[in-house]
């Protein structure tokens, strides 16, 4: 396996990387970053990311030879000519007034230096990626107002197209995390030429097995906040908890993060009241009677609640929901409930089963599902997931995998 060093300050490349799933390190490094105007703006440029993946070789501490050491420099040019980083704010107000209407292009170089390539010298890779960028026709007053921000103060080309800066772009042509400082894309297809492999977290391996019409409920019962945060930074939006005061608190102690939240534990009926929309769905509606309640209750705020409808396909005593005859009988009357829309079902195998013996629970899931019209389908977990998926799970609920062993229940 090699191991990423990146040799940046940018907390924007950072968060590529670790979106995408990759371990790396970070070991900044600063250097004059004052252009060779005898180069071309590509050679320019090329010219900064080597001189830092150069300086991250001779100073960091670690020598290992699996390492790549990662640089890159990023370039806003208009018309041939480069635009940096604004001396102040007069400055940052003429270079968006210049952008103002007009196409720009992004450059991004990258650097790779592979410390253990031979005794001659680490191999050097480079790579430049160019994207173009048109800006709507902005107002004056428009400028001084992103301005006054701060946003513009430390970017090239003085705005933040993932950030505020985002509302001046009309449309761009390209990779839009080159824009942002690192072309993801050009990057792995480097990684995949080289055959060079990388450790990459659990969350992206799981998302790397999905297609478009299935999506990852990271199950965050017991876990503390910092590890939901984690998650968070890596990209995960969606979670599900089981205990609906548990739910609740997260939700309000991390509702700065814009996050989806779905309850997937069983509902007692005297915590209903407590579920207001605070759910963007709910997973284990097991029977007629709290179908009506969770609709009533929805009634009384003019909300619609999105709910899976649990089925018991293994009659096991031990768990809530529907058998296959029930959920059949009580249709009708589930369906034309006003205040909940019923997305998909949901099962809960064996737990003592090994993964493949849950396969034809799954099946029978697929095949209700298909008879009674409704598309979506929450079945799966850490360890039968895959086996879900291929029978055409929509939500895996994933937990241990994603965060470990959960705390223990006082």
């Amino acid at each position: 396996m090699k191991k990423i060093v990146l040799a940046s300050q940018s907390p924007r490349r950072a968060e590529i990387l670790k979106k995408a799933g990759y371990y790396f390190v970070s070991f900044p490094v600063f250097i004059s970053e004052i252009p060779n105007e005898n180069l071309s703006l590509d050679e320019q440029i090329i010219d900064i990311a080597k001189r830092k993946a150069l300086a991250c070789l001779d100073l960091c501490p670690d020598k290992n030879p699996s390492n790549i050491i990662l640089a890159s420099d990023t370039m806003v040019c208009l018309e041939n000519s480069a635009i940096g980083k604004p001396e102040n704010e007069q400055d940052a107000f003429d270079t968006l007034k210049k952008l103002s209407g007009k196409m720009h292009e992004v450059k991004t170089a990258i650097i790779l230096l592979d410390q253990g390539a031979g005794q001659s010298g680490p191999e050097v890779t480079s790579h430049i990626e160019t994207s173009q960028v048109f800006f709507k026709n902005l107002r004056d007053e428009d400028i001084w107002d992103y301005i006054k921000t701060g946003e513009p103060m430390d970017k090239a080309g003085s705005y933040a197209i993932q950030g505020l800066g985002g509302k001046f772009v009309e449309k761009f042509v390209g990779d839009y995390n080159n824009v942002v400082g690192l072309p993801l894309s050009a990057l792995e297809k480097i990684f995949t030429s080289k055959n060079w492999s990388f450790e990459k977290s659990a969350l992206s391996q799981i998302k790397a097995k999905l297609n478009a019409d299935q999506h990852l409920l990271a199950v965050s019962k017991l876990q503390p906040l910092e590890k939901i945060r984690e998650l968070v930074s890596q990209g995960q939006k969606a979670f599900g908890e089981n205990y609906i005061q548990e739910a609740l608190e997260k939700i309000e102690a991390l509702k700065d993060l814009n996050l989806e939240w779905h309850l997937i534990g069983p509902i007692q009926k005297n915590k209903v009241k407590y579920l207001k929309n605070n759910f963007a769905y709910l997973h284990a509606i097991d029977s007629l009677e709290l179908a009506e309640l969770v609709s009533k209750k929805a009634s009384e705020i003019g909300h619609v609640q999105k709910v899976f409808i649990q089925v018991n396909l293994a009659n096991e005593a031990t768990k809530a929901g529907f058998d296959e005859s029930s959920v059949l009988a009580a249709w009708d009357k589930l369906t034309q409930l006003a205040h909940i829309k019923i997305v998909g079902l949901m099962t809960m195998p064996p737990l003592q089963n090994q993964a493949l013996d849950n396969q034809v629970h799954f099946k029978k899931l697929k095949t209700l599902a298909d008879r009674l019209q409704v598309k979506e389908l929450s079945m799966g977990t850490s360890h039968d997931y895959e086996v879900a998926l291929k029978e055409g799970a929509t939500w895996i609920r994933i937990g241990t995998v994603l965060f470990g062993e959960r705390q223990k229940v006082k």
